[in-house]
């Protein structure tokens, strides 16, 4: 499912996810936004919550596993 959901994400969010959960670094934050060229605040914001609502959606309350993401949109 966390692969699923990992392809669906756009490449800043999947970049981010990879950053700060997938690397041996244990990159902070401030690494983070240089690598991507956001502001702190605009990747811990706007895109680790845009990710968090898509992972939630389809590992918990997308039963039927329907890749449908239209509420988001």
């Amino acid at each position: 499912m966390i692969d699923n959901g990992m392809e669906i994400l756009t490449s800043d969010e999947r970049k981010l996810v990879e950053l700060r959960y997938f690397t041996r670094e244990n990159l902070g934050w401030e690494q983070i936004e240089m690598k991507l060229g956001y502001s702190g605040d605009y990747c811990r914001t706007k895109i680790r919550e845009r990710v968090i609502e898509l992972m939630h959606y389809l590992i918990f309350e997308n039963s039927f596993k329907q890749y449908s993401l239209d509420v988001f949109n």
